[in-house]
């Protein structure tokens, strides 16, 4: 679980030192700042899920606890996921747009 979250850092800042070199897109740069702390509380959620799932307590708190971080640690991990595709999407387009419209002689939209 730690890694999609230290892999997340490490891509936003890959990408800050990328962007002085290429430029950014405001979207990708958005999903870039967003990114690494949705993954860190995701981790921290199933941290805590994993704790609640392990520590004895009474039946009825125990369940809602565990259910409750563990909703959370999926919704947070979806999240990720969602951000990590819509950067590499609006990634990609600022590095390919420019590049296709050399190729096809057509104005193509880089913002994204």
């Amino acid at each position: 679980m730690l890694l999609p979250q230290r892999l997340a850092y490490i891509s936003s800042i890959a990408g800050q030192q990328l962007a002085f070199a290429i430029g950014v897109g405001i979207e990708h740069a958005t999903y870039g700042i967003i990114t690494p702390p949705v993954a860190t509380i995701a981790t921290v959620m199933f941290g805590l899920w994993w704790w609640a799932s392990i520590v004895d307590r009474s039946a009825t708190a125990s369940v809602i606890v565990r259910r409750s971080f563990a909703a959370l640690a999926t919704i947070g991990l979806l999240a990720s996921l969602v951000l990590t595709v819509l950067a590499g999407h609006s990634g990609a387009k600022l590095s390919w747009d420019p590049k296709m419209s050399e190729v096809t002689g057509e104005q193509v939209s880089s913002e994204g």
